[in-house]
């Protein structure tokens, strides 16, 4: 999937039996892989007003994290976490295990080729 940097979008995890005590941690494609310290800290750039998803579809076949803003371009990782139900969970890199997917975050007119001659980026 592809974001504008500092817009805010929804993000859809596909699985199996997926729950509310979830946890995700979306990381710059150039820092940690997932499971490695540092994975369960979002990039600065990163704000995730929630925790965990907002909303669980079917019998848990998909979840989404509304509200996410990313503010600095470029490649991202998804690192995602199974959680438990005392909450107590997902407080370490290990924890966050799981690559659940990439996204990519472009700047204002970034990915139409019709500008690239004449745009300025900056990060």
């Amino acid at each position: 999937p592809a974001a504008r940097a500092g817009a805010m979008y929804a993000l859809t995890l596909r699985g199996r039996l997926l729950q509310r005590v979830n946890r995700i941690a979306i990381v710059e494609a150039g820092g940690p892989a997932c499971g490695e310290v540092g994975a369960n800290i979002s990039s600065e750039a990163v704000r995730m007003p929630f925790p965990g998803p907002g909303s669980i579809t079917g019998a848990g076949e998909s979840e989404i994290w509304y509200d996410i803003q990313i503010f600095r371009t470029g490649d991202y990782n998804v690192c995602w976490c199974l959680g438990d139900l005392n909450f107590d969970a997902c407080n370490s890199a290990s924890d966050f295990n799981i690559f659940a997917g990439n996204l990519t975050v472009y700047g204002l007119l970034e990915d139409r080729a019709e500008y690239f001659a004449n745009q300025v980026v900056g990060n």
